[in-house]
């Protein structure tokens, strides 16, 4: 049960918060810079839920305590099969985002969108190391 103290102590935090920091907040959130990448990484928000709950999946018989019950067989599969599906679905998300938050920050400026985001996906797999250093 709140006292009437504790109620008054919370009351005075929520009005200094709303005084200090909404301002700031909203502040921040007008920044076309941080919207753009704030709605930019949107767009690899699917990918990144489906990579998740692969490695989710993927750790259940560890998490759980089954790994111990199940045969070698069975959690190599587990791990083989999921593994690699939420490894590229965590990597490719990278090329969602170079695309998304330039085309966010395009629309922003009143620019092509999507010759902005074709761009910024350009450079970034320009920049982007492909191959191994394995021998």
């Amino acid at each position: 049960m709140v006292t009437q103290i504790e109620s008054f102590i919370i009351k005075k935090f929520l009005d200094w918060m709303q005084k200090k920091l909404v301002p700031f907040a909203s502040i921040l959130g007008q920044n076309k810079y941080l919207t753009s990448l704030r709605d930019g990484m949107m767009v690899a928000f699917p990918a990144t839920m489906f990579g998740a709950i692969m490695v989710i999946l993927q750790n259940l018989p560890q998490t759980f305590g089954f790994a111990g019950f199940l045969p070698k067989g069975v959690l190599d599969f587990i791990d083989n099969f999921f593994a690699p599906v939420g490894n590229a679905t965590m990597n490719i998300s990278a090329m969602f985002i170079a695309f998304g938050v330039a085309y966010q920050l395009a629309g922003k400026y009143k620019q092509p969108k999507v010759f902005a985001g074709a761009v910024s996906l350009s450079c970034f797999l320009m920049l982007t190391l492909v191959g191994t250093d394995k021998t």
